[in-house]
């Protein structure tokens, strides 16, 4: 993760930590802070390039970039999981790049693969970064078939018919093709003891 700025002291500071140490628990997390850029007397143009010639430094080599922008596309939190899942199978990296006030330069924005929109609101950079490190974070419990997240399928098969939540136990989740079975046991059948 490439991020401009640093979190101040306080608890936005201490989520952050709190959930980078969670994330390093199931992937490989480093997150290169660069410094920000002036912005007295300089355009917000100038400002997202020095920011961007900096965070370009600090790309890894061959990493898949997704740069996290308003404008981007919306992704589940399975999706996530997939693409994170996929990418560590083939012994990719995933770079995840957040900009600064003004958002990321154009040298970031053209080395882009994917670009996610972690929300339709203008976030601050540090609560982007919370929010991202979280969806990182979930992601990793996803792929482990973990309680923490609640799948969604198994509520929808559940209403849709009395053999999808079984189908769900045993095959897992079919929207990142995962077992589950320890969500689903927990959350479709408590009295049962699956």
């Amino acid at each position: 993760m490439v991020v401009v700025g640093s979190p101040k002291r306080g608890p936005l500071a201490d989520a952050i930590a709190e959930y980078e140490g969670r994330v390093r628990r199931y992937w490989p997390l480093l997150v290169e802070e660069v410094r920000e850029e002036s912005a007295k007397s300089r355009s917000p143009e100038q400002v997202k390039a020095g920011e961007g010639e900096r965070m370009a430094t600090r790309i890894p080599n061959g990493a898949r970039v997704i740069t996290c922008e308003v404008t981007g596309s919306r992704w589940s939190s399975e999706r996530l999981a997939t693409e994170l899942r996929d990418a560590r199978d083939a012994g990719h990296s995933v770079c995840f790049m957040i900009g600064g006030a003004f958002g990321l330069g154009d040298e970031v924005l053209q080395r882009a693969q994917a670009r996610l929109s972690l929300s339709e609101f203008t976030l601050p950079h540090e609560m982007a970064r919370l929010v991202l490190t979280e969806q990182i974070y979930r992601a990793g419990t996803i792929v482990r078939g973990e309680p923490y997240h609640k799948c969604r399928w198994t509520r929808c098969c559940r209403r849709k018919s009395g053999w999808g939540p079984v189908v769900s136990v045993f095959g897992g989740c079919p929207s990142v093709g995962l077992h589950s079975r320890a969500l689903c046991s927990r959350v479709l059948f408590p009295r049962r003891g699956w």
